[in-house]
């Protein structure tokens, strides 16, 4: 059964008002009768109406957070993070998955401006989408992961380093043919992937070749197609490197079902390093970036945004780094 002030009131012998004031802690109201309000409230069970508060204080103490997918550990953590900061600043979180949608992008950023959060959260398929642009003109506050939008504050880490170090590592042990199962050409931390890869090969004199990438790869069951279709076009490739860890677990089972042995026939790269990355049984070379602290650093952006009213001119680029571990191997002779 659900207590309502009016019952509270009838308790105490005082009127509703009185009782909605003190759990307000309205200064007209005597700190004896705040107490007694209080202790009668939490006697009876009385859980206030965070919708109703909301709508009184203007605040819904609610923070968005959307991400491209939930099933990704990768997002999973940055969530993690994100959920830490917020609760531990007294609002509460409403996660939105957007599955690499744009429609349902749009729609979660209607919904929470519907519930009237007080910022937003963001990693975007898209930052030229009309959504995306009107919530950067037209807020709420709102802090991207992996994307740099003007003068707005962000996180994110350098894609472009990341994957010329995983390139060149490949390149160092001798590979010269190798495939990339990249993440969509619209999203900005894939196309930045791509561009390290190209930097690479043009530092060691390799020309980029187009039938050696396949975009839009974001999922295990990408990885697993992207893997055949290049067996499949007959591309010649020692070395395989991936839009992150779970396209590199599907190519993994993919190469598997097809004889193809990881590291000895290809080696494999992948991004994110995710916790499994190193339980595989052919544990797995990645480049590793720090997943929750990225999910922290917004969360604690946006917190900044909410207190001071206005924009920390500040774009955090947090550290990467290649880990070497048994899934790729030197060119013999190479």
């Amino acid at each position: 059964m659900k207590i309502t002030i009016k019952e509270i009131a009838k308790e105490l012998g005082v009127s509703p008002s009185t009782v909605s004031r003190a759990l307000r802690n309205h200064p007209a109201i005597s700190e004896g009768t705040k107490k007694r309000v209080r202790e009668t409230a939490e006697r009876l069970g009385y859980r206030p109406n965070a919708l109703a508060r909301g709508l009184a204080t203007r605040r819904s103490k609610t923070i968005g957070l959307i991400v491209l997918d939930i099933s990704n550990p990768f997002y999973a953590e940055i969530a993690e993070g994100v959920e830490e900061v917020v609760s531990s600043n007294g609002y509460s979180l409403l996660l939105c998955n957007s599955g690499y949608d744009p429609e349902k992008e749009s729609k979660y950023i209607g919904v929470l401006r519907e519930r009237r959060v007080e910022g937003i959260i963001i990693t975007t398929l898209n930052v030229a989408l009309p959504h995306i642009q009107d919530l950067w003109q037209n807020g709420p506050p709102f802090v991207p992961i992996d994307w740099f939008p003007g003068d707005n504050p962000c996180v994110t880490t350098n894609n472009v380093e990341g994957a010329r170090q995983a390139i060149e590592y490949l390149l160092s042990i001798g590979h010269r043919d190798i495939a990339y199962l990249a993440g969509p050409s619209q999203l900005p931390g894939a196309m930045d992937r791509v561009e390290g890869y190209r930097r690479a090969l043009h530092k060691y004199g390799i020309p980029f070749r187009e039938e050696l990438v396949i975009y839009e790869n974001s999922t295990a069951k990408d990885g697993y197609k992207g893997f055949k279709e290049l067996l499949e076009r007959g591309v010649k490739f020692t070395a395989l490197f991936c839009a992150n860890d779970m396209v590199a677990i599907g190519a993994m089972r993919a190469a598997q079902e097809m004889g193809v042995r990881i590291p000895d026939d290809i080696s494999l790269v992948g991004y994110d390093d995710i916790e499994i990355a190193s339980l595989l049984s052919v544990p797995l070379t990645t480049v590793w970036q720090p997943r929750k602290e990225q999910g922290i650093m917004a969360a604690n952006l946006l917190m900044e945004m909410l207190k001071e009213k206005k924009k920390p001119l500040q774009k955090v680029v947090l550290e990467q780094k290649l880990v070497i571990r048994m899934s790729t191997k030197p060119i013999e002779g190479g």
